[in-house]
């Protein structure tokens, strides 16, 4: 990797080239931006400009047409109905048959003379007097309207006359053989848009090739003749030379650009103006962007571009989809330009208008600004490089003077000094400097001084801490607990008497050793027990746990201790979990003797009703055949003290039950099994659905619950108990409501039922689970032993259960089971 070592001229001159740099290309950019726009904009908008212009004098042009078209055609019908009698095929005739001498063979009509009544005579007559008048009336017209040649059809659709005698004369427009199709075309949409309502009376007809020489480009106009015995139509055609004198004036357009029509079919509708001025370049170009060999051979016989040269160019594409708009694209040459285009609105056309300009001259104002503006920026640096190392080197002499200084007073000569001749930013850094060393001087002296002080401070805060430490320990020492010092992985750093007492292990035998070792817990509980060391360490200053575990002693026994553990920090950042522990062997043994107790007094419990059971069966028998037979020889006193007697056995028996289910729970011991409490849970609501319905209560279970492992008889005990008990306890005002769901945390499984019942008084929480403790808030059937079985299932299945609860809000109760 290159190391540079760059000294302070370097970062100097390169800090204020970055910043030249930073200065002048914002300015150029902001100013390269606005201004580029303008000049953008500008050029956008005079191409629209030229483009609009030219589309304005085309559409004009057509218009003139049309008007001119439409008043001649007065005078010119004037003079055709001076030939009477059929003018439209009189005047067929005469053209067809015009003898030099200014007379025609009338006998080569007969049928037509027969038809129409005229007479040989009448007949001549027309055509020494008027033929030769409408010859001239038609040149005319034709000289009027800038037409190169004029056509009248009858309505059968015949060609009765042509200004030039062309051969075709009386032929049908409908021949194949017709020169002019032209003709049929102009003819057949003038008959479609006569079938149009409101629609222009005088039709264009698209480009077509002149069928006779010179063979240039032509198109026709066609009207209908109107008030004639015989009506029909004129039809004028007209080569592109009108067209080109718009189309050619290139003003505004540079010497790159030009304005062009095209046709459905994308070809030129005027000359290229690049076709006019560079051919040899033109066809060069146009053959590179694949313009065919006949296309090129075609433009050079004709001379011309018009109706020949495609122009199939996104622009183009777009324009004749009907498009306006102005962009950058390439031309029919190749070349990058920008173009405005249009569809051109004319009747009967669907042309379209393109005006284009090369890019580097639509641009060339830009790319001027943007040369001057590079050529001022490089001057503008260059001079400023050279200002600013000038200053640079003057600066620099100074700052190593600096240095040097520094490297002295480093040293330890604080008696050096820098001449100042400046009054600067620089030379107050210097005054300051040599201030700096006076003040360092006198520092230095009173240092000296301090450190003395210091000493003596740290000496005597040193005793003082050992004194506080002398005295914790024997604090610790004394203490009757346990006490054991750990650092985060269990090694022993402190203990005191109680703990070497308990265990018999010297201190020399304790210190440094794996607390661990002395623990006669498995590997499992151990490492539980090393992450509460961690944890205690994490939350220095707090309580962190607390665990029991059997600890050895010097003599093979072992000791049950109950540890709280927390984090204190010395003086010195040292971090120390200390462990406090209770001695629970001897109070594990009365523990011990009180269960034995109990199982005892259980079996008394179980054996005393399980005798009972039977006669009180046999007593409510008797009662019951009490009830049966002598019912008749009973007064009501005798029925009704029979009747008591019966319930109070029934109540006798149900409590009988109820002790010995409670006795069973700790007499049997019934396996763990993986239970679907999903599946029981609909069980035992199966189970209960009849007192559900007659009290309308809405059951509700909460996710899918998760499968545990725990005697299934006992788990449907006291899920059946505590849905039975939210029943009970529902209020009459409210519609029942109850909720059986389970939480999960990361040791337990917790169940619970949640009611919107009356609730429970807070004294009462702690008496609910005792044999026989009913509520008095509400009169219910039972024997108050329910709760009493599910709190003996907890206590002998290592599980738990409470309850939560608030009057008229509902109670809810819990049963947790540890996870395996």
């Amino acid at each position: 990797m290159l190391n540079l070592k760059w000294n302070i001229k370097s970062k100097l001159f390169i800090v204020v080239l970055l910043l030249l740099l930073t200065v002048l290309t914002s300015v150029n950019y902001f100013y390269y931006s606005d201004t580029s726009k303008a000049l953008k904009k500008h050029a956008y908008d005079h191409l629209i400009t030229t483009r609009t212009l030219k589309q304005t004098l085309i559409t004009d042009y057509f218009n003139k047409i049309k008007k001119d078209l439409e008043h001649h055609e007065k005078y010119l019908i004037h003079n055709l109905e001076r030939l009477k009698h059929k003018p439209l095929e009189t005047l067929g005739i005469l053209s067809i048959d015009m003898k030099d001498d200014g007379n025609i063979n009338i006998e080569d009509y007969p049928d037509f003379l027969e038809v129409t009544g005229i007479s040989k005579t009448q007949l001549q007559i027309d055509f020494i007097n008027n033929y030769n008048n409408f010859k001239k009336v038609a040149e005319s017209f034709l000289d009027d309207i800038r037409g190169i040649d004029l056509f009248i059809v009858s309505n059968d659709g015949k060609i009765v006359f042509n200004n030039t005698e062309s051969q075709d004369i009386f032929r049908n427009i409908n021949d194949e053989d017709l020169l002019h199709k032209g003709v049929l075309e102009a003819v057949q949409k003038i008959k479609s848009s006569n079938q149009v309502k409101n629609h222009d009376k005088i039709i264009i007809t698209d480009l077509t090739f002149h069928a006779t020489p010179p063979f240039e480009p032509v198109f026709f106009a066609a009207i209908e003749l109107e008030a004639l015995s015989s009506s029909g139509y004129v039809v004028v055609m007209f080569n592109t030379n009108g067209i080109n004198r718009i189309m050619t004036d290139w003003s505004g357009l540079g010497r790159s650009g030009e304005t062009y029509l095209l046709g459905a079919d994308y070809k030129l509708r005027n000359e290229s103006r690049f076709f006019l001025e560079e051919p040899d370049r033109f066809f060069k170009l146009i053959t590179q962007e694949g313009t065919d060999k006949e296309s090129i051979e075609k433009m050079k016989m004709h001379d011309t571009s018009v109706f020949i040269q495609k122009v199939y160019t996104n622009a183009s594409i777009d324009a004749l989809r009907g498009n306006t708009n102005t962009v950058i694209t390439k031309d029919y040459r190749g070349i990058k330009v920008l173009s405005s285009y249009s569809p051109l609105n004319i009747e009967g056309l669907n042309w379209a208008i393109l005006s284009e300009m090369d890019i580097d001259e639509a641009f060339d104002e830009l790319y001027r600004l943007k040369n001057k503006m590079v050529l001022f920026s490089m001057t503008f640096l260059f001079f400023a490089l050279i200002i600013t190392t000038i200053i640079i080197e003057k600066l620099t002499q100074r700052i190593f003077a600096l240095k040097k200084a520094a490297e002295k007073v480093s040293a330890g000569d604080y008696n050096y000094n820098i001449t100042n001749t400046s009054s600067d930013e620089i030379g107050e850094v210097i005054n300051a400097f040599n201030k700096m060393t006076s003040d360092l001087k006198s520092m230095e002296s009173e240092l000296r001084n301090k450190n003395v002080e210091l000493e003596e401070k740290v000496k005597k805060r040193t005793h003082e801490l050992q004194l506080a430490k002398d005295f914790f320990e024997r604090i610790i020492s004394t203490a009757a607990s346990l006490v054991v010092g750990v650092d985060e992985s269990g090694c022993i750093k402190l203990i005191n008497r109680a703990f070497m007492k308990t265990t018999g292990y010297e201190k020399d035998e304790l210190i440094g050793k794996d607390f661990f070792i002395f623990s006669s817990d498995d590997a499992k509980c151990q490492n539980y027990q090393r992450d509460l060391f961690r944890k205690a360490l994490n939350a220095a200053g707090s309580g962190a746990g607390h665990f029991e575990c059997g600890l050895k002693t010097e003599d093979a026994g072992v000791r049950s201790i109950s540890w709280d553990i927390a984090s204190v920090t010395s003086e010195l950042g040292e971090e120390t979990v200390i462990c406090i522990g209770q001695d629970m062997t001897q109070r594990n043994k009365l523990e011990q003797n009180l269960r034995k107790k109990t199982k005892e007094m259980e079996q008394f419990v179980y054996s005393f009703s399980h005798d009972l059971k039977n006669p009180m069966i046999s007593l409510r028998g008797f009662v019951d055949i009490l009830v049966e037979d002598y019912h008749n020889k009973l007064d009501e006193s005798g029925l009704f003290y029979l009747e008591r007697l019966k319930v109070n056995s029934e109540v006798v028996n149900e409590l009988l039950s109820g002790l010995l289910e409670v006795s069973r729970i700790g007499r049997i011991e019934i396996g763990s099994e993986d239970v679907n409490t999903n599946a029981l849970i609909q069980y035992i609501i199966d189970e209960n659905i009849k007192i559900i319905q007659d009290n309308n209560v809405q059951i509700n279970v909460s996710g899918m619950l998760p499968n545990v492992s725990f005697p299934k008889i006992r788990l449907y005990q006291v899920l059946s108990n505590l849905l039975k008990n939210a029943i009970k306890f529902s209020r009459e005002d409210t519609t029942p409501e109850i909720e059986i769901g389970c939480d999960e945390s990361a040791v337990e499984f917790i169940f619970y039922v949640k009611d919107n019942g009356i609730g429970i008084k807070d004294e009462y929480h702690s008496q609910i689970f005792n044999m026989f403790s009913r509520l008095q808030e509400k009169e219910v059937e039972g024997t108050g032993i329910g709760l009493t079985i599910v709190s003996r299932i907890a206590e002998e299945n290592n599980a738990r259960v409470w309850v939560k609860s608030k009057v008229e809000e509902g109670t809810t109760f819990y049963f947790a089971i540890k996870k395996k």
